[in-house]
């Protein structure tokens, strides 16, 4: 049976067609989620989680594309884990370059503070859909191809959002950030 079958079934409380989706998609949900976060424990929570939703909802979901459904909701958990879990900090300094048994100085963290507010400022000002891909590339991991399947945009058209995004934040970051040696000098 495909997944459009499944979740029909599904719908109407069918526990058969339910064990068949998580059978289905249980293991490539585990692995993205550890490709990420790199704990047994917490994937296994998060995976355990998103089919508990599912299974509450079941009535009200309406999905086309079940796997990229599953696949999107896993990563928002496991960005929502990321932001209010214990490995923020971790997860936070590995994708910066930072090692973890490295501390930063207090200089150090006022200015990552600002800079982050920085980007994320500028960020807020993009054009409402290159915001969108913007945050669903960045905040979220999502690919370009996840993104055109989800926003039903082209893949190049993404690309280009992104382009815009970016060469957006560099120029205010280039432009201020001499102005922020300065002030971090006490000049």
């Amino acid at each position: 049976m495909d997944d459009a079958v499944l979740m029909s079934l599904l719908k109407d409380g069918d526990e058969h067609a339910f064990k068949k989706i998580y059978e289905r998609h249980w293991h490539a949900l585990y692995k993205s989620s550890f490709l990420v976060l790199k704990d047994k424990e917490a994937c296994t929570d998060i995976v355990q989680e998103l089919f508990i939703w599912v299974w509450q909802h079941r009535d009200t979901m309406e999905v086309i594309n079940l796997k990229a459904y599953l696949s999107a909701a896993v990563k928002f958990k496991v960005a929502n884990h990321i932001r209010a879990g214990k490995s923020r900090e971790k997860h936070y300094l590995q994708h910066t370059g930072f090692q973890t048994n490295s501390r930063l100085s207090v200089d150090e963290e006022i200015e990552l503070k600002e800079l982050k507010r920085l980007v994320s400022h500028t960020v807020s000002g993009l054009p409402s859909k290159c915001r969108e891909i913007y945050r669903l590339s960045r905040d979220y991991g999502f690919s370009n191809k996840e993104i055109s399947t989800q926003l039903s945009i082209s893949a190049k058209t993404v690309e280009n959002q992104l382009t815009i995004a970016l060469k957006r934040i560099r120029s205010v970051i280039y432009l201020l950030l001499p102005f922020l040696a300065l002030i971090s000098f006490g000049l």
